[in-house]
């Protein structure tokens, strides 16, 4: 009886901390797309246009605009991550983003080198969460 009713305890404290593990984490991954949306509308808007609608970016073979609302439907109803990652952190000279990854970089406050590509890496993922949050939902 004794082993029933700490099981029974057990089931109710994990059934209780999961909805708070889980609001936490949606706490923290909205404040990860608010401050991703702040650095976006400073970093990338004025080629991608707001709330990623497009602007004056245009694919290199087609010419056509880059709508980053729907980069999870172009890439077969995934966000691929690393693809993306590779794009923003090209450091091949005259890269598209090589100047705006220099600028995040060295907009960073941190005095040494590494703690600056620390700090500015984890503001580009903030802006890959916000990327994320605005994909349209249509199939």
């Amino acid at each position: 009886m004794r082993q029933i009713v700490s099981s029974l305890v057990l089931v109710v404290i994990v059934g209780c901390l999961t909805p708070l593990r889980s609001y936490a984490e949606g706490e923290v991954q909205d404040a990860r797309i608010q401050k991703g949306k702040r650095w976006y509308d400073q970093y990338c808007t004025p080629c991608h246009g707001a709330a990623g609608a497009p602007g004056s970016a245009v694919f290199a073979a087609t010419k056509k605009p880059i709508d980053l609302r729907t980069y999870v439907q172009r890439n077969g109803g995934r966000f691929p991550s690393e693809r993306w990652w590779d794009l923003v952190f090209s450091y091949r000279p005259g890269g598209v983003h090589a100047k705006v990854w220099e600028r995040i970089r060295n907009d960073q406050s941190e005095t040494d080198e590494v703690e600056r590509d620390i700090a500015a890496h984890g503001m580009v993922a903030n802006i890959e969460f916000y990327v994320v949050s605005i994909q349209n939902k249509k199939p």
